[in-house]
């Protein structure tokens, strides 16, 4: 039996709400990777804003590493300055307050940039779950199963 021109649009339309909901999961699956990134990046800057606080108030035992994932314990004495990696592989040397109000900024940077994927992994799901919605019903008024 022939299909209806009504027929044949739904399935045109249930096979473009296939094709977006695919491009989505794909960019959810993205930004998954991208908000764990964050995450672990945001908890060394945690980790390195606590040691250069505890360096201000004058030192303490410290992990330092030699490379190869082998550490040794040490202790630091009133360090009036570190070194800060500014990016592209330069690294500074900085003042206590300096460093601290560096490393502060970007923990505060890479949590913002994580709360913001976060928001769209959110709007993500839930243009997914409008999608579901919307196929499900056309798929009902064709009497369609899932999966034909």
């Amino acid at each position: 039996m022939a299909e209806s021109a009504e027929e044949k649009r739904g399935r045109e339309q249930l096979s473009r709400m296939a094709y977006e909901a695919q491009l989505l999961q794909g960019q959810g699956r993205a930004l998954e990777q991208q908000v764990g990134m964050l995450a672990e990046g945001a908890a060394q800057l945690s980790a390195a804003l606590e040691s250069l606080k505890s360096l201000k108030s004058g030192g303490g035992a410290a992990l330092v590493p030699l490379g190869g994932g082998a550490m040794a314990k040490a202790d630091i004495r009133g360090g009036e300055s570190v070194l800060i990696d500014v990016g592209a592989g330069v690294v500074v040397e900085m003042g206590l307050d300096e460093a601290v109000s560096t490393v502060d900024k970007r923990l505060k940077d890479a949590e913002r940039t994580k709360a913001g994927a976060e928001r769209d992994m959110l709007t993500l799901t839930r243009r997914l779950q409008v999608i579901d919605s919307e196929a499900r019903g056309l798929m009902q008024k064709l009497n369609i199963m899932p999966g034909e």
